[in-house]
C-alpha cells in the first residue's frame, strides 16, 4: 500500500519535529523501524527526511510552505490514521492525497527475453 500525501503547512519545521513525525508514523503504522530517521535541511525551508523500515518506508519532502508525504508499506495499514495524523502534527492544510494498493501477484507485461 502507498499513501501519499500532498499539503500546505504555515508551520516552521526542524529535526526534531520530523524525526519525531517519523518515528512515530512507524508506531501508528505497526511497522518495524531498520534505522534511525535520515534527516537533510538544505538551510532554508527545504527538507528531506526518510524512515526505513523493513516493510518499505517512510518519507516526507518539504519545499515550504508546500509538503508531501509518503507511506509506503508491502502489509496494509490504517491509510484513515496516516492521513490524520500527518494533517494533525504537520498542521496540514489544501491536503490531497491518493492511495495506491499493490498487486498480490507478480504480473509479467512483456517478454522478458
Amino acid at each position: 500500500m502507498h499513501l501519499a500525501i500532498s499539503g500546505l503547512s504555515a508551520m516552521e519545521f526542524s529535526y526534531d519535529l520530523l524525526h519525531s513525525f517519523l518515528t512515530e508514523c512507524v508506531v501508528k503504522m505497526e511497522m518495524h523501524s531498520i534505522s534511525s530517521p535520515w534527516l537533510y535541511w538544505n538551510g532554508d525551508k527545504n527538507w528531506d527526511a526518510f524512515q526505513f523500515i523493513a516493510e518499505s518506508h517512510i518519507s516526507v519532502h518539504a519545499v515550504l510552505p508546500e509538503v508531501w508525504v509518503d507511506c509506503v508499506s508491502c502489509k496494509p495499514f490504517d491509510y484513515v490514521k496516516m492521513l490524520e495524523f500527518s494533517r494533525t502534527k504537520l498542521q496540514l492544510k489544501d491536503v490531497s492525497y491518493y492511495i495506491l494498493n499493490r498487486q498480490s501477484e507478480y504480473v509479467v507485461t512483456e517478454d522478458a527475453e
